[in-house]
């Protein structure tokens, strides 16, 4: 009798969770296809583009005034009685992106991820590397295309041109196409049916086939967690000492430790990582800030006195906010061995601040691809603001920080010292080209 009772909980729990999904399944579906009228439309993009203007420091530091608002209107003229929620939230984002701030957007791409209807979802997983595309994980496509294989067109439409139209809709600071990259790898499933205006099927043109292949549609997705589960370090914050070289890599995914007791973690670590580095007489140190998009410049600062041997300032005197200004003395424990940083495009906001340090006082040798950020970032945004129609989520910096390192160009990334990138096969056998090259290097110095 008891189990029978258990079964039949067991089946009414999983009946309860199916129906669940299913109500939410239909609740995105619907929001997904809703119509406003096209005067609630015309409302909330006049509504975006001058609170945009109005609140950001900088609106027209890498775009005109007069094509800031060209593409106002040219997305105004989009807008007809039959446009979805869908649509009209892709319409936002070529505003948005024109301000050229990662703490000016729509939310990365949750937003328009989110309501996607499965069938509609590209059922492919690839990476962009070296403006190539390759497939990196063919998912129910399986049985008929092989990872490693580059695509040249979807749909008929060269790849190009389809990249080229996605980074158009892509908020960065100073519209840096490193960061762009990274946030089209990531959510590449769904840019692909949003540029082509949600095709009910798919084919591709791959290298090595002249005819296009037919896709087959998903029944189910789930995103790959962003930690390689094969990597070492499973947490934002590790160490680990390699003994048969004198090596350390301190890795630091996040700078965000905001608050008192955040930030008590984030200090213990550094300090007990310092200490055991210092103590084992470490020649060579490898930070790795790769995925590591900032947090409060406390973070930043904390490290740097364990890096830098001289005295030095953050921020410059004309920069917004009054903290960090005045010289910073290094620890008296700082290191003093070699030091090398990893680095690529998700390094923005604070990562850029302590880059730009870090370049200019030469402290270590940078590695990898260009950083998503550099000395200069508008931040201290306004979360949380919405369309008065369609509801759309949206945030706004408000404030300049800019450091003193202040001789890099605006419109770019901290770049590397040596420009590595992962090619596809790496990527595919788990191989961390980056870090492989960096040892390497570190053996024959």
């Amino acid at each position: 009798m008891i189990k029978k009772y258990l079964t039949l909980t067991l089946l009414l729990i999983f009946y309860t969770n199916c129906m669940a999904q299913k109500t939410e399944e239909i609740k995105k579906e619907s929001e997904f296809h809703k119509i406003f009228s096209k005067k609630q439309y015309i409302e909330d993009l006049d509504e975006l583009a001058k609170t945009l203007i109005e609140t950001h420091p900088r609106p027209y530091e890498f775009i005109s005034k007069e094509d800031y608002w060209k593409t106002v209107e040219k997305q105004k003229s989009k807008i007809s009685d039959s446009t979805t929620f869908s649509e009209f939230i892709w319409y936002c984002s070529p505003i948005i992106a024109n301000i050229g701030c990662s703490h000016t957007s729509l939310g990365y791409f949750n937003q328009e991820d989110r309501i996607l209807p499965i069938t509609l979802r590209f059922p492919i997983e690839a990476k962009l590397i070296d403006d190539r595309l390759y497939i990196s994980d063919p998912l129910t496509n399986k049985d008929i295309l092989d990872a490693g294989t580059e695509i040249f067109s979807i749909n008929g439409i060269p790849f190009q041109e389809i990249k080229d139209e996605i980074y158009k809709h892509i908020a960065s600071q100073a519209k840096n196409n490193s960061f762009k990259r990274q946030l089209f790898n990531s959510y590449f499933t769904a840019y692909i049916p949003y540029s082509l205006d949600f095709p009910n099927k798919y084919e591709i043109v791959i290298k090595g086939k002249e005819k296009p292949i037919k896709l087959k549609q998903l029944s189910e997705y789930k995103y790959k967690p962003r930690i390689n589960p094969n990597s070492d370090c499973q947490d934002n914050l590790c160490l680990k000492i390699f003994n048969e070289n004198d090596t350390a890599l301190l890795t630091i995914r996040s700078f965000a430790y905001y608050g008192t007791e955040k930030f008590k973690i984030y200090k213990s670590f550094i300090d007990e990582s310092f200490k055991e580095i210092n103590s084992k007489k470490i020649k060579n140190l490898i930070i790795d800030l790769r995925m590591n998009n900032g947090g409060p410049s406390d973070a930043s600062i904390y490290l740097l006195k364990y890096l830098e041997k001289e005295p030095f300032r953050y921020f410059a005197e004309d920069s917004d906010g009054t903290d960090y200004k005045n010289i910073i003395n290094p620890f008296p424990s700082a290191y003093t061995g070699k030091t090398y940083v990893l680095i690529d495009g998700e390094g923005t906001s604070t990562t850029g601040h302590f880059l730009s340090i870090v370049k200019q006082k030469n402290i270590a040798t940078l590695i990898g691809e260009e950083a998503g950020s550099n000395f200069i970032c508008t931040a201290n945004q306004k979360r949380g603001v919405k369309l008065s129609n369609t509801g759309i989520s949206y945030s706004v910096a408000q404030n300049t920080y800019f450091t003193t390192a202040q001789n890099y160009p605006k419109d770019s990334g901290i770049l590397p010292d040596h420009n590595i990138v992962q090619p596809i096969q790496d990527f595919l056998n788990n191989q961390d080209t980056v870090l492989n090259y960096t040892i390497e290097l570190i053996r024959n110095e």
